[in-house]
């Protein structure tokens, strides 16, 4: 028990309004300054990751021709590029809408933190379902 019965615990942000440290100081506030540098920098290290990624993946679409080459030409080869549309728009549409999250997250003043990273396994699905979908349609 402190001071006379009370069983507060002793919390970082009440200690440092003690000492006039405010809540942006330990992170559990917006500061009149903006955004902390170390979330810009996750920020900005995540959108580079994703878009990297995304970028990498997008080049192994065109991969989804493997699939047909022992295949018969008038069969669902000739499908392929309905595949590459739905793997490209995928990707696209996965970048754009982590795009989207961090931009209302700097509109709201919350953390950004390592939200761009979600592009990474909606990128990776947008692939492998276009992949799924090649697989379906060279076997038409």
């Amino acid at each position: 028990m402190i001071h006379g019965g009370s069983a507060r615990r002793a919390c970082p942000a009440r200690m440092g309004a003690r000492i006039g440290l405010d809540r942006s100081f330990w992170g559990m506030g917006s500061s009149p300054w903006g955004p902390r540098p170390a979330n810009a920098v996750r920020a900005v290290l995540g959108s580079v990751i994703a878009i990297g990624f995304a970028w990498l993946v997008a080049s192994f679409v065109p991969l989804y021709e493997l699939l047909g080459r022992g295949a018969d030409p008038a069969g669902g080869v000739r499908y392929l590029p309905v595949a590459y549309c739905v793997a490209w728009v995928g990707i696209a549409l996965s970048v754009v809408a982590v795009g989207i999250m961090v931009v209302e997250k700097i509109r709201y003043r919350r953390r950004v933190a390592w939200v761009p990273l979600l592009a990474v396994p909606l990128v990776a699905e947008s692939w492998l379902l276009g992949f799924l979908l090649a697989v379906v349609l060279v076997s038409i």
